[in-house]
């Protein structure tokens, strides 16, 4: 009974509140562009519902029916970042990934403490472009040589272990 319930619930409250719908998005061809669009939409419509998602991802936690009742939200996000994934070269794997955190509400809720929706979206769209780019290899898998003595000054100022 409570399962139906919630069921009800959540779906009248989505007919209330439906997601941005990634149909108008497949019109644009540059994918940083249609990306950015996407993520626009999706970072205001984050700040207009907060409160109710916020409550409900931390109750699906502890409430089965409810975790059930969001299955929706998955095929949801799935088919957007499928849409958003069309049309990049390079890097598959790492993109989807980077699209995979775009998309996350925690990550919007993180990234707006700080920033607007806008400058949030351009930031995760620069991600995404920067994470399709061709891949480094792995730490482990790279030949080490001893730095240069200009390399080894600037050691201490690099922006990350990568870069050492």
């Amino acid at each position: 009974m409570l399962h139906e319930i919630q069921a009800t619930c959540s779906a009248h409250w989505i007919g209330l509140h439906p997601y941005p719908a990634p149909d108008a998005w497949t019109a644009i061809d540059d994918s940083e562009q249609r990306t950015l669009a996407a993520l626009c939409e999706l970072y205001a419509y984050h700040g207009t519902v907060e409160l109710m998602l916020a409550n409900v991802r931390r109750d699906a936690q502890l409430l089965p029916a409810l975790r059930a009742a969001m299955a929706g939200a998955g095929t949801h996000f799935a088919a957007v970042e499928k849409t958003l994934d069309a049309g990049w070269d390079g890097d598959a794997v790492r993109r989807r990934a980077a699209l995979a955190l775009a998309l996350d509400f925690a990550t919007w809720q993180q990234l707006t403490q700080r920033l607007s929706d806008d400058d949030a979206a351009a930031l995760m769209t620069r991600m995404v472009a920067c994470a399709q780019r061709e891949r480094r290899a792995p730490q482990a898998a790279r030949v080490r040589t001893a730095p240069s003595p200009a390399r080894a000054a600037m050691s201490s100022t690099t922006c990350c272990a990568a870069c050492a």
